[in-house]
């Protein structure tokens, strides 16, 4: 429906615009688990605490794992 639609077209301008800030926020310092848990806050303060998707609200894959597939179902963000 139109309303649906309109729905998801929030979310997913929500989760772009955590994507946007999360770009100024990633030092060198970061972690796959610290970047995820800063994306999560965000899409918290966007008003969304919850996640469709495995209960896995950001998939940060960084150094050996930059190039790994994984499920959202098995994902568990590394302090790499």
């Amino acid at each position: 429906t139109e309303l649906e639609i309109e729905q998801h077209r929030q979310i997913q301008a929500a989760a772009k615009a955590v994507l946007s800030q999360l770009a100024s926020l990633i030092t060198a310092e970061d972690s796959e688990k610290s970047i995820a848990d800063k994306a999560h806050r965000l899409l918290q303060d966007q008003g969304y605490p919850d996640t469709w998707y495995y209960a896995c609200p950001a998939l940060v894959l960084l150094g050996s794992r930059s190039c790994v597939s994984i499920s959202g179902r098995d994902y568990q963000p590394r302090e790499e």
